[in-house]
Formats: structure tokens, C-alpha cells, sequence
């Protein structure tokens, strides 16, 4: 799942560089106190909120610049700051807002990263916890020991159950850009490409065959006498037919063709690096299946349609823009449906 398209990988970063710049704060605070004498200030305890300081500042740096590397950061910078709580645990034992800390850790891991980096991170910490208590380097009740470790372990499954909901928000919401995407590229009826994206992938063909020296085929399509159809049977009946006609164009065009609907009764074909020869047969094909096809439009009737087709083929290294390219071809199709239509015509 990409979840750049959803703004998820931009809302981690941002959270993180918040997260950095709270613990940058923190540890500020801490610093000054220290240097105050407010909070006491064992050499290790002052040393390593100096060096926590300096290593936050230059996470905080690096995220700014490296954007790409979001992950790594977040793994060096939690682990240093698990690790420098547990130092501070060991050292200055009256600091009661180091737990605080801790939890907050835990939370904004599972928030930033992915869900197998923090309970990485969780494991760390409880690891840490009982190593502490194991060799007795702490000296804390059993009661708030205990108190610690479920705090610990309820902030992680808070955390985790937080990162399950941005998971399953992040899919609903790449499926619904999805649905949404689609609905502006694919014709409702027919299913096929609309105009909006013809005009799109077809500017990109153009740009390839020019690098690549190929040419491109255009085929225009207009189903003779639509409007008839549509006020002898009804609209519903029309909708049959273009169903229908682009049902039999699929299955005579190659699965790389680009087909789409351009107007109410008007397709486009564009074949790419198809030689003379064999976009000959493909207007063959179509015209004959076209001209041999029954529709059904109810229980009582069955109709027959002809198409009219204008071919422009498109040497790429004398194009620019794909408008041109279907105006030549719109004129071919008139052409055709001005001398009898049910045939193709040449630009």
C-alpha cells in the first residue's frame, strides 16, 4: 500500500519532528536544573543530558534534511532516548517523571514508525526495566515496580491498537482515492477510458513514439444514426448499444490499444507501432463485426448498427500535440459519414 498518496508518511514525519522538538525541550529543562542544582546533578546524570541534548539537536537537524531516512532516525533517536531513561533511572532515582517519559516514548513510536519497530522498542524497554530490577540497581518496591511495567505494557497496546486504526484509515482511504481516480478516467456507461484520460495517456504515447521514432494510428468512431436509435427505442435502449459496440471493439483490439469514449456516440482508437498492413485488417475487422452484430434492446427487438471510422496515422516526429492529430482524424470521419458512412476514410 502506497501510503504517500494518502499524506500518512507525512503525518509520521511530522509528528517525529514534533516529537523531536518536545524531547529537545526536555531535555533542555533538565539541563538547566541540573545546572540550577534544582534537580541534583550526579557527573554521569549531567553528562548524559549533555550528550542527549547535543545527539536530539542533530536528529532534529538530520530530519530536516533527510527526510528519505525517517525510519532509521526514528529507530536511532528512540532507542537512544529508551536507553538514556534507563541510564537516568539507574543514576538520579528521585527523578519521578522519568516513567512519564517512558510511556510517552513507547506511544510516539507506535504513532511515527512501523508497528514491528516499536514493539522492537517495547521489548527493549521492558528488557531494560527487568535487567534493572534483576540486579537490584534500582531500588523500588515490588508495588511500583509492577506499577511500571503495566504502565509500560499498556501504552504499548495503546499505541499498537493506535497504529492498527492508521493502517486501516490509511487502506480505506487509498481505496477510496481510488474509487475516486477511476470515476475521473473511466466512462460510467461503457467503462472504458472518458475524454479527460484519452487525452492524458495519449499525450505520453505521443512524447514515446517521438523518442522511440515510432508512429501512431488514430481511429476515430461514430456510430451511424445513434440519434434514430436513441428516438425510435429510448435513451435506456441507446445506452444497449454503446454497451454493446464497445463490448465488440474489445474484443478485435490488442490489450495495449488505447480505446475511449469522447463524446456520446464518438470513439477513439490509438494503436501504437502498428504497421499499414495491419491496421488495415483491424478497420476490417471492425466495420465487418460492427455490420454483423444484433443487438437486443427487448424480448420483441433486435436491431443492427454500422460505424463509420476516420484513420489518421501520426508520423510522431512531425507532432507535438495529440489535439492536432484528432482533428485530422474528425475530418476523415466526416468525410466518411458524408459519402455513405459505414466505411473508413483515410486522412
Amino acid at each position: 500500500m502506497d501510503k504517500n498518496i494518502l499524506g500518512l508518511d507525512s503525518f509520521k514525519y511530522n509528528v517525529t519532528r514534533i516529537s523531536l522538538f518536545l524531547a529537545i525541550i526536555i531535555t533542555f529543562v533538565f539541563f538547566v536544573l541540573r545546572l540550577l542544582d534544582i534537580i541534583p546533578r550526579p557527573s554521569l546524570a549531567t553528562l548524559n543530558t549533555t550528550s542527549l541534548l547535543f545527539f536530539l539537536i542533530a536528529m532534529y537537524v538530520c530530519l530536516l534534511k533527510c527526510k528519505n531516512k525517517l525510519y532509521t532516525i526514528q529507530l536511532v533517536t528512540y532507542f537512544v532516548i529508551i536507553t538514556f531513561i534507563t541510564l537516568q533511572t539507574v543514576i538520579a532515582k528521585y527523578n519521578v517523571f522519568l516513567p512519564v517519559w517512558v510511556d510517552f516514548t513507547i506511544l510516539t513510536a507506535y504513532i511515527t514508525t512501523n508497528k514491528k519497530i516499536a514493539i522492537i522498542i517495547s521489548v527493549y524497554s521492558l528488557f531494560a526495566l527487568f535487567f534493572i530490577k534483576l540486579f537490584n540497581l534500582y531500588n523500588i518496591d515490588a508495588f511500583s515496580f509492577m506499577t511500571l511495567i503495566m504502565s509500560l505494557v499498556a501504552f504499548s497496546i495503546l499505541g499498537f491498537l493506535i497504529s492498527l486504526q492508521l493502517d486501516k484509515y490509511a487502506k480505506e482511504t487509498l481505496e477510496q482515492s481510488k474509487k475516486l481516480e477511476k470515476l475521473a478516467l473511466i466512462d460510467e456507461l461503457t467503462q472504458i477510458f472518458n475524454r479527460r484520460a484519452f487525452f492524458k495517456i495519449a499525450q505520453k504515447l505521443l512524447m514515446q513514439a517521438k523518442r522511440e521514432e515510432k508512429t501512431l494510428t488514430l481511429i476515430m468512431m461514430d456510430i451511424d444514426h445513434f440519434k434514430k436509435i436513441n428516438d425510435t427505442y429510448g435513451h435506456k435502449a441507446g445506452d444497449i448499444v454503446l454497451k454493446s459496440f464497445v463490448s465488440e471493439i474489445q474484443k478485435i483490439i490488442r490489450q495495449n490499444d488505447l480505446f475511449a469514449r469522447i463524446g456520446g456516440e464518438e470513439f477513439v482508437l490509438l494503436l501504437y507501432d502498428t504497421s499499414e498492413k495491419d491496421v488495415d485488417a483491424i478497420v476490417d475487422k471492425i466495420l465487418n463485426a460492427i455490420r454483423n452484430m444484433h443487438i437486443s434492446i427487448n424480448e420483441n427487438t433486435m436491431i443492427q448498427i454500422t460505424v463509420s471510422l476516420g484513420i489518421y496515422i501520426i508520423q510522431s516526429y512531425n507532432e507535438d500535440n495529440i489535439q492536432q492529430a484528432l482533428i485530422n482524424a474528425d475530418k476523415a470521419l466526416y468525410v466518411a459519414k458524408k459519402t455513405g458512412r459505414n466505411k473508413a476514410v483515410y486522412y
